[in-house]
Order: structure tokens, then sequence, then C-alpha cells
């Protein structure tokens, strides 16, 4: 005898909906995403992994969450990442990039990550802690996370430097070489530790950048 297919709750969907998007999540994000009570998401995430269209990384807290092949398929979607072996540090940065646009949602209405493959498509390449994201009114904003101690030096050159544009998505005879400047109106730097986070403050202040800092509170502490 064959097994049923499952069928889903609007809660079930929801939830593999915006893992989607986000690719890696804590419950609490998933919480803020989908349903106001978290015992709801936990129940509703548990019964996901049992069907095998979730996955959990439980060598750390909070755990963090994905949607497999199997369960972004269920609700007809594709896996637009690539395969293979995902680090810790990659899954951690995709939860502190929810914790940041969870933050900036507070400060712009409605404001959204933009999916790498819509940035390639506008001739930009983000490099590692590169992202954009528009809020309401499609008023864009690169945000700049620092959840892994980097130079402050770097806070200057992300927002001048040239894109290498990605030509499987981008025709180059029908557009330019851009930079981040280019196209969004503002600049946050959004930073997961105390200590950095006055580190590149003075850094700012001292080379008078036109930059926003934004403490977004680390995850995984120690």
């Amino acid at each position: 005898m064959r097994n049923r297919p499952v069928q889903l709750s609007e809660t079930q969907r929801d939830l593999l909906t915006v893992l989607a998007r986000l690719r890696f999540a804590t419950v609490s994000q998933l919480v803020y995403w989908v349903a106001p009570l978290q015992p709801t998401v936990t129940k509703t995430l548990k019964r996901l992994e049992g069907y095998g269209f979730v996955a959990v990384e439980r060598s750390c807290r909070p755990h963090i969450f994905s949607a497999t092949s199997l369960g972004l398929r269920t609700v007809g979607l594709k896996d637009a990442a690539k395969k293979g072996f995902i680090s810790w540090s990659v899954m951690a940065h995709h939860c502190h990039r929810n914790a940041a646009e969870i933050r900036l949602r507070e400060h712009f209405r409605d404001f959204t990550f933009q999916s790498r493959r819509s940035l390639y498509a506008m001739g930009l390449s983000p490099a590692h802690g590169e992202h954009y994201g528009q809020n309401g009114q499609g008023e864009g904003a690169l945000v700049l996370l620092d959840d892994y101690l980097m130079q402050s030096e770097r806070i200057g050159h992300a927002w001048i430097r040239p894109h290498t544009p990605n030509t499987r998505y981008y025709d180059l005879t029908t557009g330019c070489v851009k930079r981040w400047r280019d196209v969004a109106s503002s600049y946050v730097l959004a930073v997961t530790d105390r200590i950095q986070y006055e580190t590149h403050k003075a850094y700012v202040q001292k080379h008078r950048l036109d930059t926003a800092l934004l403490y977004v509170e680390g995850l995984w502490q120690g």
C-alpha cells in the first residue's frame, strides 16, 4: 500500500515558504515571521522534521533550521542553493542576517533583503557580509554585516568598490559596472559584537563616513 501524500497545514506551508527565503533561521526568527506563539512553531517544526521536510543543526543553541529539497518541492519551490557541505559559520551568518533584517524593520517599514540572484540581475556581486534590501517604498540600503570581526578599513571600500557582474544573469552590453552607492540610498553597518561595534564607530567618526551603525545582538556568545 502506497503512502498517502502529506497534507500540509497553512502554518506548515508558511514555515517552509519562509525558510525558502531565509535559508537558515532560529525558532524565534520563525516565530516573528510565521506565528506569534513559539509552542506552535516548535510543534510544527518537529512534525516537518519527521516528514523529512526540515533539517535541524543541533550542535549549537539556539538550533538552526532549514528546509530540505523535499520540503521545498512539497510547496512548489525549487532549492536554489548550492549543494554540498555548508559550514556552521555560513548558517550562523544567515541567522544574523535575519536578526539584522528584523531590527531594520523597526526603522524602515517593511524592510526586506533581496536574494543574491536578484542582485546579480542588477549587475551587482555582493561580497561576504554585503546585503541589499528595500523598504516598502522601494528605497534601498546596503547592509554590511560584521559577525566575523572584520577590519574597519572595509567599511569605506565596500561602498565604492566596482562590482564584477555575473554574466549568467547580467548582460554587460545593456548596462555598466556598478557600485553599491549607485543603487543604495543609505548604508548601514550592522555589528554583532559590542567591542567591535565601538571600534567601527570610532573609525566611522574619524573618517567622517556617511554610515549608520546598528548593533545586532549575537545569537551565539563565547
